[in-house]
């Protein structure tokens, strides 16, 4: 059987527990996307057997273009709200996109520049600020 926890998203942040589930789900996915974000960088040609049969019709180049972009704004969009959060302490933005995009709990993470209040009171903030920045 699992264990559910209880969100503790306060009255002021107002996410509601799907929308932080979307909004963890959305963070996860960031080596995902950095990941094909340089793979579609990388030089590449199509294949001769795709060219031969023709292939998906379209633009190929455009519609890397047009993924490279999309994964670029969201891998931006999580990268200004977490400065945004920690302002300019690299430390704790470091341990919070740990956190965040790998999913490494607080006790997981080493050495944490703050104590454990402060980190869920970011992290917290950090969910709210990517769910305004995301809508």
């Amino acid at each position: 059987m699992s264990r559910s926890y209880k969100l503790r998203l306060s009255d002021k942040y107002n996410i509601s527990p799907n929308r932080y589930a979307e909004l963890k789900a959305f963070c996860l996915q960031y080596e995902e996307k950095r990941a094909e974000l340089e793979q579609l960088y990388s030089l590449s040609s199509v294949p001769p057997e795709v060219a031969v049969m023709g292939g998906e019709p379209g633009k190929p180049t455009e519609r890397k273009a047009m993924r490279a972009s999309k994964l670029k704004r969201e891998i931006e969009l999580i990268d200004r709200s977490l400065e945004a959060v920690c302002g300019a302490d690299i430390g704790i933005i470091e341990v919070l996109k740990k956190n965040v995009t790998l999913g490494y709990g607080y006790d997981k993470l080493g050495y944490v520049p703050c104590g454990i209040n402060q980190f869920y009171k970011h992290r917290r903030k950090f969910f709210f600020l990517l769910d305004k920045e995301k809508e």
